[in-house]
This record gives structure tokens, sequence and C-alpha cells, in this order.
């Protein structure tokens, strides 16, 4: 009897050290490696993002003015602007980037003129091989990131610094010119604000000797005012008129 209750005991603690001993859970062991292979605290639009194109990310978090900062050249021209502070900081990238873009129409033509590759445009002038941008395209898409399509034509055809050799490749005619000597700074006014468009003026502040080289000579001081609008499109926050106080 007593070897009886003693083989009974025996195999209760086989049966207990084979159940502890079990394989692990399959569907445990999974949907650890997939929790821990994603990034913790991204909104839901950007998890869908990353899941789908890791580059996505960081287009979805970046705002019009930023993503057009980006894409046009010369930071260096727009790094000490003076820009609106009635403005988001967002419109403000907006702002800058159209500045430079503006400045290329305005004060110099060309952003990387290659001067070893040239064509003859309609108008008899000279056009360089344009390594600003990648291909006309790519311009092209820059330019209406921060103007509206039809402020970006009118400044092409009253121009006409730019052109397609009709191989996608942007070629660009120089046309430097100088600045204002009498600028001094620049300051801005809001005229109106609204959720569809915003008017400012741009104010140029400039100082003008009056009988230089005469003993007794003074400066005059004047200011020209000149309006900016901006407009938002299907696209985003556009320029359809903008200007330089120099």
């Amino acid at each position: 009897m007593k070897q009886r209750i003693a083989l009974f005991v025996i195999t209760l603690v086989v049966i207990g050290v084979c159940t502890s001993c079990s394989p692990p859970n399959p569907t445990a062991s999974t949907s650890l490696s997939t929790s821990s292979a994603v990034p913790q605290g991204l909104p839901s639009s950007q998890m869908s993002g990353l899941a789908e194109n890791g580059s996505s990310v960081e287009a979805e978090s970046s705002g019009e003015g930023a993503l057009a900062d980006a894409w046009i050249p010369d930071p260096e021209l727009s790094a000490d602007l003076p820009v609106p502070d009635f403005l988001t900081e967002d419109q403000q990238q907006l702002y800058r980037a159209a500045y430079r873009m503006y400045y290329h129409f305005s004060m110099s033509g060309g952003f990387a003129l290659d001067r070893s590759v040239s064509i003859q445009g309609d108008n008899e002038r000279t056009f360089y091989l344009d390594k600003g941008f990648e291909s006309y395209s790519a311009f092209q898409k820059a330019l209406e990131s921060v103007f509206t399509e039809d402020y970006a034509n009118r400044l092409r055809n009253d121009t006409q610094l730019y052109m397609d050799d009709g191989n996608d490749r942007l070629f660009s005619s120089p046309g430097d010119r100088g600045g204002n000597i009498d600028y001094v700074s620049t300051s801005f006014e809001l005229v109106s604000q609204s959720a569809e468009e915003l008017t400012f003026h741009l104010i140029g502040h400039y100082r003008e000797d009056a009988g230089f080289g005469e003993k007794g000579g003074s400066a005059k001081e004047t200011t020209q005012e000149y309006p900016i609008h901006m407009v938002r499109t299907e696209n985003g926050w556009r320029f359809d008129n903008f200007a330089m106080a120099f």
C-alpha cells in the first residue's frame, strides 16, 4: 500500500514538471517582436506614413514654408532678412523662400551658371546652363511653392530670364543690377488679414544725402510702401504679389 502511494506522488510531480516545461506561446512571441520594431509616441498619421514610406513622415510634419525653404537655394540671402512678426512661423519661412526666388528675378538672373554650356534664346540673349536646380521641372516646382501659378508666369514672362531647352534643363540669362544705395532698413505694416488672404505693406526706409560734399549738407529721410499679398490656394499659402525695398 505504501509503495502505491509513493508511486502516485512521484507521478504527480513528473506531470507538474512537464507542464512547466511546455514551449512558449508563438503568438505572444510574435506580438512582442512586432511592437518593439515600431517607434513609440508617434501620431497615428505619422505611423501610417512610416509604414508606407519612411521619407513621407518628414514631409507630413513639415509646413509649406519649411518645404519651400528647403527647395530654394541660397539660404544665406535670407539669413538676416527682416520678416513680418504678424505672420506665423511657417509663413515667415515661406516669405524668406519667396524673397530668395524673387531676388533672382529682380536683382540677379540665374542661380549657379555653367558658362561653358550656352544657347541662344528667342530674345537674342545668351542663356547658360543653370545648375542651381537639377531640372527645369524642379525650378518650376520651387517657383510655384511660393508664388501662385499666375504670378509665377508673370515673373517669367516679364523678365524672360529663364527657359527650358526642350530637354528639361534649366537655362538662365544673367541680369544683375545694383541695389538702391540710399536704402537703410525695412519695416512692415499689416493692412488686412483673413482665413483666405493677407495683405501688408513692405516699407522701405531711405536716406538721401542732400548737398553731398557741401558744408552744412544734411540727409533727407524718406519711406516707400510696397504692397505684398498672400492667398490661400488648394496647395496652401502663396504670394500673388511680392516686392523688395532695394
